[in-house]
């Protein structure tokens, strides 16, 4: 999730977090209830932590009180977070905790739809790219559809009136790691995880275009990045639950996971950085000037911080950024703990069992099942019991082994 987070979190994300605007308030929350409701749905299900429950509830709160489309952003992240794990979400459904959230959560997003519709929210400034007025709906269509490429590229980074593109640099690093995480979806995604994510990525194309086709002929191509930021930030955090077909067939390795989590967090931040310093390169020489913010010229502009100590800050930042995440790469027996493995036999144990008491999981009984199992080792009072979980259906299967002494 690490990895996909740091995508997620685009130079346009934080350069709208630093600016008086809506929009930033809104991403942000949309990453937290983003990345909150899908650790809940498919990692804690079963026991769902007090804490989380709260911070995917808030979040939610807050992202659907923003802005005239947020309400909707909700609907679709409650959406596809359920249907990424339709027998965890039944499964929470049944928590009295998760029920009293979710009744006021119904509550708030009905009060904020209620506002956005009596109090026109939803209108805007006529001064979008206008259209022929001869122009179809499909052809409509297909224009919104062809500035996809540049809304996007909004969307990762262009800042000041929408004048200053980040360094190709950072387009290509984004581009690179997107691409990889939605390719391993896409090409060793399982099954029903794998219907899921290739429909969200249908969404996430068309529903802003319909958006901007619904209006064209009042408004105009009216649609910037950061508009659909809360959407599209959802893909790599998807793509990162999405189950592949290598977890099942191939052992865990915690170097793999390590490099690939440095790899991306170096990439990442070093793209953050060079973003921002071109940025205040925009600010301090403009877009025609030299390389060098530190120019003492006649009429450059200089922030109220001298330029050299915010330089050692933003380095500092980006350095501490980066350590935190290469330190908090995934925990390298996930998969191999929760799910099972069919190249080979091994044994498992339980803490607190002595070596008598292991289970052994046999490769001919699971090799049935389906992709997705999930087995959950309960102890009480020096008994043992497995849960057997399937993605089309729930198989229980309570069998208490031999009592240890």
């Amino acid at each position: 999730m690490l990895p996909a987070l740091l995508v997620a979190i685009t130079p346009m994300t934080i350069y709208l977090d630093a600016v008086i605007n809506a929009s930033g308030l809104e991403i942000s929350a949309a990453v937290a209830a983003w990345t909150s409701t899908l650790i809940l749905i498919t990692e804690h299900a079963d026991d769902p932590p007090p804490g989380l429950v709260a911070a995917s509830g808030l979040s939610v709160a807050v992202l659907a009180c923003v802005r005239g489309l947020s309400p909707l952003w909700v609907a679709i992240i409650a959406l596809v977070a359920m249907a990424s794990n339709p027998l965890g979400a039944r499964r929470l459904l049944t928590r009295p905790l998760v029920r009293r959230w979710i009744a006021g959560l119904v509550v708030i997003g009905t009060l904020a739809t209620t506002w956005i519709l009596t109090a026109g929210s939803l209108t805007v400034l006529p001064d979008g790219v206008p259209v022929p007025h001869r122009a179809s709906r499909e052809e409509i269509l297909v224009l919104a559809l062809g500035r996809m490429g540049l809304f996007l590229r909004e969307a990762i980074g262009v800042f000041g009136w929408l004048d200053t593109p980040s360094p190709l640099l950072t387009y290509l690093i984004w581009g690179l790691l997107g691409a990889l995480m939605v390719a391993t979806a896409l090409l060793l995604g399982r099954r029903w995880k794998l219907i899921v994510f290739g429909s969200f990525l249908i969404l996430v194309i068309l529903l802003p275009a319909l958006l901007i086709a619904s209006r064209a002929r009042f408004d105009g191509l009216i649609w910037q990045g950061r508009d659909g930021l809360p959407l599209w930030i959802g893909v790599p955090l998807l793509a990162a639950c999405t189950p592949t077909r290598a977890d099942r067939t191939m052992p865990s390795s915690p170097n793999l996971l390590r490099r690939f989590v440095a790899l991306t967090t170096i990439l990442a931040c070093s793209a953050q950085l060079l973003a921002w310093y071109w940025a205040l390169r925009r600010n301090i020489v403009g877009l025609a000037g030299p390389l060098d913010v530190f120019s003492r010229s006649q009429g450059v502009w200089h922030p109220p911080v001298v330029v050299p100590l915010l330089l050692f800050v933003a380095v500092l930042g980006t350095v501490s950024y980066a350590t935190l995440g290469l330190h908090l790469h995934p925990r390298s027996d996930r998969r191999g703990s929760s799910r099972g493995s069919v190249s080979s036999a091994h044994t498992l144990q339980p803490a607190g069992f002595p070596q008598g008491g292991a289970i052994t999981k046999e490769p001919r009984r699971q090799s049935f099942l389906a992709d997705d199992i999930t087995q959950v080792f309960h102890q009480h009072d020096g008994w043992q019991s497995t849960v057997l979980l399937r993605p089309s259906q729930a198989r229980w299967r309570r069998r208490p082994l031999r009592r240890l002494k």
